[in-house]
């Protein structure tokens, strides 16, 4: 017998299948697959296998991806393709910073604003001009962005993952999300694109 040949063999007793005749491997594949989950855990513990290493180990998957950091997959970064602004200026001002982005270079959805320090203060996002525009009163640029942006938004830091991005969005219904540092600086932004792309979030 085969467990005989084994240093170490993990015996499941005399199952009976599920198979009227006794005949094809049904009880006995599902204690198989019960025992093979049990002792792959339990290497996995043993190992201390971590979230880092399984994304290692599967980049490409859905749960790999989901694991990934967000920084990894922003298309938005400061310094780059996303402008920082003042937020002691008008909304004119504002706008005219936003769109001396390159004209070859694919913008933002949205403003994100900073106080004196340099930290995120708010954000005013492409919807919002929309929505301002349509309610029929008209709009004033010349207003401070002080008193149109959304104050304290919804953010992402640095080691935050793609899943928090994701539950943000769902939660918030939010379609872009500032990336802080640790000093509470932006450094990016997630549009809701990004997630679309990777497949980890759907229309």
């Amino acid at each position: 017998k085969l467990a005989e040949l084994c240093d170490v063999h993990v015996p499941i007793g005399d199952i009976t299948e599920a198979c009227p005749m006794n005949l094809a491997p049904t009880a006995s594949t599902t204690a198989q697959l019960a025992i093979g989950d049990a002792l792959a855990l339990a290497v996995s513990r043993r190992r201390e296998f971590g979230e880092d290493e399984f994304q290692r180990h599967h980049p490409g998957g859905m749960l790999g991806v989901g694991l990934r950091r967000v920084t990894e997959i922003v298309r938005f970064r400061v310094g780059e393709n996303l402008p920082v602004i003042r937020d002691d200026v008008s909304l004119r001002e504002a706008l005219k910073a936003a769109n001396a982005v390159g004209a070859t270079m694919r913008r933002a959805g949205a403003m994100l604003f900073v106080d004196a320090g340099g930290r995120l203060s708010g954000i005013f996002t492409d919807g919002d001009l929309r929505r301002r525009i349509t309610e029929g009163s008209g709009i004033d640029l010349d207003v401070p962005v002080r008193s149109v942006m959304t104050v304290r938004p919804q953010h992402l830091t640095v080691d935050d993952l793609v899943r928090d991005a994701v539950r943000l969005v769902r939660e918030r219904r939010v379609d872009e999300i500032p990336v802080i540092d640790a000093d509470g600086r932006p450094i990016g932004l997630v549009d809701v694109q990004d997630l679309l792309a990777l497949k980890v979030v759907t229309e």
